[in-house]
């Protein structure tokens, strides 16, 4: 009876440590997820506000320079993050997610600057419209209503999708493969620690 009492023991002791980590888990999971959505929308914000026309342009093109070439450190950051981590699957959503972001707010500054100009880009009158036409570019739906005219702007919307179809998909392809063995791993070493809560049982049983 004593062995059999031990056994339950063990078993509640083990059913405990599993329901705090999992508590632990969906902890930072929330606070990872606001994290990720503070920087989105702080993106969105600082893109709305900083000055990108006429004699400010500088400002417009420093931020946009910044915000693509973060990009690289961040994904190579996201990327150690997900291969430890206990919850790989939401971590490869906001590494995607922020690196969309990222990328359609990069362009969408660069596109401001070059409207502002004159004779780069057509169609773009507001901030906005530069993102729309960012976002349609990186999604690779073109409806027309805006495009580039000058030199420099079609060099830059060719950079763009360039890195649309090697970088993003490389990125991407590279995220979803560390997150499915990252959860793979997780799955085994939880079956393997049903077993190891299991084996006790078993020999008491014997």
């Amino acid at each position: 009876m004593a062995r059999e009492l031990t056994d339950e023991q063990l078993k509640a002791k083990a059913d405990a440590k599993a329901q705090r980590t999992r508590l632990r888990e969906n902890k930072q999971a929330k606070i990872a997820i606001a994290e990720t959505a503070g920087i989105v929308v702080g993106g969105c914000v600082l893109y709305a506000v900083v000055p990108m026309v006429g004699p400010d342009w500088w400002m417009g093109m420093i931020t946009g320079v910044i915000a693509l070439l973060v990009i690289i450190p961040v994904t190579v950051r996201r990327l150690t993050a997900i291969y430890h981590s206990n919850r790989p699957i939401i971590d490869a959503i906001e590494a995607v997610v922020l690196l969309l972001t990222m990328l359609s707010l990069g362009f969408a500054t660069a596109y401001v600057v070059l409207n502002d100009k004159g004779g780069q880009m057509t169609g773009i009158s507001t901030k906005i419209d530069a993102l729309y036409f960012s976002v349609t570019t990186l999604t690779t739906v073109g409806y027309g209503d805006i495009h580039a005219t000058g030199q420099f702007a079609r060099l830059v919307v060719t950079t763009q999708m360039v890195i649309d179809l090697v970088f993003i998909a490389a990125t991407f392809r590279l995220i979803g493969g560390v997150a499915r063995d990252r959860a793979a791993a997780l799955k085994a070493q939880e079956a393997l620690d049903v077993l190891e809560t299991l084996e006790p049982q078993e020999k008491s049983q014997q």
